[in-house]
């Protein structure tokens, strides 16, 4: 959990006016997590290790930039890639063969959150509430399939957190992501799947 500790010290120092106390390894866990969060963190396990459609979880990628790599690449987005490293199960899913459609906000939107993906909006947060706090998020920003663009006859598609769906409308060169009307800035394609890069965070 190094990065995960990493991010949360440079998140509290960016929001310093508003950042919330993270407890260390060790300290009281009281209320690190109750039932409801392990049950929720066990659910978003199993969502994140689901094979893709026509995927084989057993196999990796051998040629090609695969959404891992892109991911890499690409600085502007280095936040949410941070968080998505920090979950195995991620990032097995954006390495091995499938076809996954990523929605991954810019570094700068993520910042402009009042709440940071891993904290919690009222008060403290713990290590244990903030790892679940961030499958969450990521879990609404991955599409376990590809995405239509522009969606089918105006159709959701589900993403891997429960009860979020997501669409495209629009055209190339101004797609936007719905609900919330976030601009798409630009789209990479992988050899196991794609992303788009999006001025904005999907509610979850």
């Amino acid at each position: 959990m190094k990065r995960l500790t990493l991010l949360l010290t440079l998140a509290a120092i960016a929001t310093a006016a508003s950042a919330t106390l993270v407890r260390l390894p060790g300290s009281d866990s009281s209320s690190d997590m109750n039932p409801a969060h392990a049950d929720v963190d066990d659910e978003l396990q199993r969502a994140f290790q689901a094979p893709s459609k026509d995927s084989n979880p057993h196999t990796d990628i051998a040629t090609g930039l695969s959404l891992a790599d892109a991911l890499t690449l690409e600085r502007r987005a280095s936040l949410w890639w941070d968080y998505a490293r920090d979950v195995a199960a991620v990032t097995t899913r954006l390495t091995r063969k499938g076809d996954t459609t990523l929605l991954v906000p810019l570094d700068r939107a993520i910042m402009a959150l009042p709440t940071k993906p891993h904290q919690n909006p009222n008060g403290e947060t713990s290590e244990k509430e903030a790892r679940t706090n961030v499958e969450s998020f990521l879990s609404a920003h991955i599409v376990p399939s590809s995405l239509d663009m522009p969606a089918k006859n105006g159709k959701d598609t589900p993403t891997l957190h429960d009860g979020v769906s997501v669409r495209v409308e629009g055209e190339e060169g101004s797609w936007v992501v719905q609900p919330g009307d976030i601009k798409v800035v630009a789209v990479k394609q992988a050899s196991n799947g794609k992303i788009l890069y999006l001025d904005g965070v999907v509610k979850s």
